[in-house]
């Protein structure tokens, strides 16, 4: 099965955020490096704290990790959550113990790496199958609607360009995807992947079926048949 790598490099505040606060939710565990170490130990997130620019770790595991920690030490941290590689490096600022477990408190990340990893084919759209996406809340809030150009689609999600800010990583759409030649598919969706903001006011955004109307055996279908498309002319 083909192996797809989407990777972003992520500085901006808001963006940081709330991938941080997605792998605190979900109570990932996380690998560690230390300094130039090669061995890695593992951990959790415990708190975040946006305020003052700080993350709060879980003693490390195996717990011979603490013993060579100390304050100003580099953390490199790696964790995969849905598909989705997070890294990013910082500096312990403080360390402690509360009921007779250590923890420690890091410096807020200048970037993130940010990387969706898919094992699912997915083909690009094509002309005889170009496609558009039209996304409104799946809580029937009222709320504009966002409309995006479809690049690619798999069996499990789809992805292409949005207009900057008008969708949320992490959070449920319902979706409405339009082909040539070929009925509209309504379908839940949860938003995977965002990338950086653009310039020319659109980016990159990566989606993954919750549920299809009718059911998910319609996609693969479809997917097929772009992809004989793609083979008569000869670009796959």
């Amino acid at each position: 099965m083909l192996e797809i790598t989407e990777k972003e490099i992520i500085n901006n505040r808001g963006q940081i955020r709330a991938i941080l606060g997605s792998i605190l939710n979900d109570s990932v565990l996380v690998r560690v490096c230390l300094g130039n170490q090669p061995e890695e130990y593992s951990s959790i997130m415990l708190s975040i704290d946006d305020k003052h620019r700080i993350i709060t770790f879980d003693e490390l595991h195996p717990i011979d990790g603490h013993y060579i920690i100390s304050k100003g030490a580099g953390f490199t941290i790696n964790t995969r959550n849905s598909g989705v590689e997070t890294r990013f490096s910082s500096k312990v600022k403080e360390i402690g113990i509360e009921d007779g477990v250590h923890f420690y408190k890091l410096k807020w990340p200048k970037e993130l790496i940010y990387s969706q990893k898919r094992a699912a084919f997915r083909v690009p759209t094509t002309q005889d199958f170009s496609g558009e996406v039209e996304f409104t809340s799946a809580e029937g809030l009222l709320i504009n609607k966002a409309k995006g150009r479809l690049q690619d689609i798999s069996a499990t999600g789809f992805g292409g360009l949005v207009a900057n800010d008008s969708l949320e990583l992490g959070k449920n759409y319902k979706a409405i995807l339009f082909f040539q030649k070929t009925p509209p598919i309504n379908a839940v969706v949860e938003i995977k992947f965002l990338g950086i903001s653009g310039s020319r006011g659109t980016r990159r955004f990566g989606a993954v079926f919750v549920s299809v109307e009718g059911g998910t055996s319609k996609i693969p279908g479809l997917v097929n048949r772009i992809e004989r498309d793609l083979i008569r002319r000869g670009s796959l």
